[in-house]
């Protein structure tokens, strides 16, 4: 079959992974359906050098999107009303840092002729808040005391807030504004100490902070909790 050469724009499937709230660390695939302008090559090479110059690389996602994405059907409110795409929510969808990782994995994928898998099971539609928050166990790896050159993984549970990408990048600040809650630290008696006792001296210790982030970050890019074998 020939080519024929001219602008296109295709729909694709969107599979977004959203935390399942009944199992913490485990996911529910939400479907949507997008609708794509591939970005010619001379265009996105002028966008990723610019990105660069301006140091804004971690913009290259939701810019390239901003570029590509002509509509997006399956949006919800919290009452499952059905959300037009306009440009005041093109600008919500691009802050929402786990709805901008799944389109642009579609789009990748679409132009690299990868036809997406199928999860086995499949919700339709999309809830579009900023305010979402979601449930992750945290996993903090420390030096064993008793053992030089072991560690020994702390279980702990935390509750995130999706913050926008357009929030602030700093570890320290990023671990802080968006950790409303951790489970599971204690005393030396065994005491559980309440996450706003225990916030300041958790941010300011690079492992913990290390670990809420990692959290955080496999929260929004749909890592589901593997089971592990515990150390010998």
């Amino acid at each position: 079959m020939g080519l024929i050469l001219a602008p296109r724009h295709y729909e694709w499937p969107v599979h977004v992974p959203v935390p399942n709230p009944g199992i913490p660390g485990q996911f529910e695939t939400r479907r949507l359906l997008a609708r794509f302008q591939p970005l010619p090559n001379s265009e996105e090479e002028e966008l990723l050098t610019g990105l660069a110059r301006a140091g804004r690389q971690r913009d290259q996602r939701r810019e390239r999107l901003r570029l590509t994405l002509k509509g997006l059907s399956g949006l919800t409110d919290r009452e499952g009303e059905e959300i037009a795409f306009d440009e005041e929510v093109m600008e919500q969808v691009l802050d929402d840092a786990r709805l901008v990782a799944a389109l642009d994995k579609a789009y990748m994928a679409s132009v690299a002729g990868v036809e997406p898998g199928k999860p086995a099971a499949v919700k339709e539609g999309y809830v579009l808040d900023q305010s979402n928050s979601f449930k992750f166990p945290i996993e903090v790896e420390l030096p064993d005391p008793a053992r030089p050159g072991r560690t020994v993984t702390h279980r702990l549970m935390g509750t995130f807030k999706e913050l926008g990408l357009s929030a602030s990048v700093s570890s320290r600040d990023l671990a802080g504004d968006a950790t409303l809650d951790v489970q599971g630290f204690q005393t030396p008696d065994g005491k559980q100490v309440p996450w706003e006792q225990a916030k300041k001296v958790a941010l300011d210790d690079p492992a913990i902070t290390n670990a809420l982030l990692v959290a955080y970050q496999r929260g929004l890019d749909g890592v589901a909790v593997q089971a592990r074998r515990e150390k010998n």
